[in-house]
């Protein structure tokens, strides 16, 4: 089975939507993963480590893009 990493929002079909795990999610999701690994454990904390980068990174954009709109709707 695969799993979709999302950050944002959007309308999908039901079968993507529920592959789709939010960030804040993902350690729950990455506990519960089948226990035979498809990657070396040290590939798999090197993109977790990567995923954990980018969403702290990203944290303030959210409120960054509702200005954006914001603006452009005035």
């Amino acid at each position: 089975s695969s799993l979709v990493v999302f950050a944002g929002s959007a309308r999908t079909s039901r079968r993507v939507h529920n592959q789709i795990v939010r960030i804040k999610h993902l350690k729950t999701a990455l506990r519960q993963r089948p226990t035979s690994d498809y990657l070396p454990d040290w590939k798999r904390d090197a993109a977790w480590d990567a995923l954990k980068r980018h969403a702290k990174a990203n944290s303030g954009r959210a409120a960054e893009h509702r200005e954006q709109l914001k603006r452009r709707s005035q």
